[in-house]
């Protein structure tokens, strides 16, 4: 569906169920793709297809939908990682710690619309992992699924070996690497929001995970852990950098929105 913003254009993408949405190379041609995961359990990919310049200069496009895949249980999160031969993989968080693995390879094949080619995805696999699934204290729980975390020591450029962490509300944190469970650990809070941040400037990637209670933990690959006590009740968590003066560096920093209408920041 298309909608008018006025001087800043058009909409062009339009839903009213997203639940997460991800932009990322899904299929390794070197291009983004646009990732929605729906709350009908459905994951859907598009492409973006720019249109040839008007009289006047000005660019436009369409999205184009490249796959949709339908998940049997409700979507948590969905990810971007990368298969120990270096591919792109999407990873679809579903509950009792278990998730959907998406492999996506391109193969070109011109598809003429509207005077527009194309390259289509060709090839999908979709394959079910279970992890720990039958130690779960629920089944049913929700699940949350974070990728692309590089291992300690790892060239820049290397996506051969990445891990991801597998967080449960009912309190269950992994960190995997293909098909192996690295370590897990269980906590007396209900885990909703996972996210990654070098926390201690050394160039490696934390892992931080916050609870609907405010409790927050910060875990190094190596499950060494520290952790502290928003003291109000959470209702979204994001981590990433910033900065009070443009200047000065960005430090890292942890973002919480509260049941009390409050942001709160963390540097």
């Amino acid at each position: 569906m298309y909608k008018s913003l006025g001087n800043y254009g058009n909409t062009a993408l339009w839903y009213l169920i997203p639940q997460v949405v991800l932009l990322g190379d899904i299929d390794g041609d070197g291009n983004l793709e646009l990732v929605l995961g729906l709350t009908d359990r459905v994951v859907r990919s598009y492409r973006w297809i720019h249109d040839s310049p008007d009289d006047d200069g000005q660019v436009s496009g369409k999205l184009v939908g490249l796959n949709k895949w339908e998940c049997a249980n409700q979507i948590g999160t969905v990810t971007l990682n990368y298969s120990p031969d270096g591919t792109p993989c999407l990873l679809v968080s579903q509950p009792g710690g278990t998730f959907m693995k998406i492999s996506c390879c391109s193969e070109i094949k011109d598809d003429t619309t509207d005077n527009v080619s194309t390259k289509d995805l060709a090839v999908t696999s979709v394959d079910y992992h279970p992890l720990l699934s039958s130690r779960m204290r629920n089944p049913n729980v929700s699940t949350e699924i974070l990728g692309c975390i590089r291992p300690p020591g790892a060239a820049k450029d290397d996506r051969t070996n990445m891990r991801y962490a597998v967080a449960t509300l009912d309190g269950t944190l992994m960190l995997v690497q293909g098909q192996d469970v690295l370590w897990s650990m269980q906590v007396d809070h209900q885990l909703f929001a996972l996210t990654k941040l070098d926390v201690t400037g050394d160039g490696t990637e934390e892992i931080v995970a916050c609870s609907w209670d405010g409790q927050t933990y910060i875990l190094d690959q190596e499950k060494r852990s520290v952790r502290f006590q928003l003291e109000e009740s959470v209702r979204s968590f994001c981590s990433g950098y910033y900065a009070l003066d443009p200047s000065k560096e960005a430090a890292p920093c942890f973002i919480y929105t509260t049941f009390s209408n409050k942001v709160s920041l963390h540097l």
